[in-house]
């Protein structure tokens, strides 16, 4: 059972996982553009591009993610890369 004290040490744990967490307004300016993945894996789409459509807290890294327009995963940011046509 976690006890508000249990919390706490949890929380800062994942707090200390993110390492070199980016700033939120390094990574909202990709809202709305097309984005790949360079290790060349799918996103859970299928897609080899997707398009972010926000920006969320990533739940197990606390570090930033992406959220697509085709699927509801989340993707942390410094792992996809602008798509340019």
């Amino acid at each position: 059972m976690l006890t508000s004290s249990s919390t706490t040490i949890f929380g800062e744990i994942i707090a200390m996982k993110g390492k070199s967490r980016q700033q939120l307004a390094d990574v909202q300016p990709m809202i709305g553009n097309k984005v790949y993945k360079p290790s060349g894996k799918p996103f859970k789409s299928g897609n080899k591009v997707n398009t972010v459509i926000g920006v969320v807290d990533h739940a197990f890294t606390n570090h930033w993610a992406y959220i697509f327009a085709e699927d509801v995963s989340a993707v942390e940011c410094f792992r996809v890369k602008k798509f340019i046509e």
